[in-house]
């Protein structure tokens, strides 16, 4: 049960810094935050989606 909970807890932080990354573009927050949620960052959809956002971010910068 508490593995569970622990789990839903992380998956909450992903939203979260997800949303954040996707409202503000604050990038380094999002990450420094993504670097504490160990085993959730491995997930290779996440990666993704966050490297493309960021990659995206720095396009329209220049």
């Amino acid at each position: 049960m508490k593995q569970q909970f622990y789990i839903l807890q992380q998956a909450h932080a992903m939203d979260y810094a997800i949303q954040t990354l996707t409202n503000t573009g604050q990038q380094h927050f999002v990450v420094l935050n993504l670097m504490n949620l160990e085993g959730v960052l491995t997930h290779q959809n996440i990666l993704k989606s966050i490297s493309e956002k960021i990659r995206f971010r720095q396009f329209q910068n220049t």
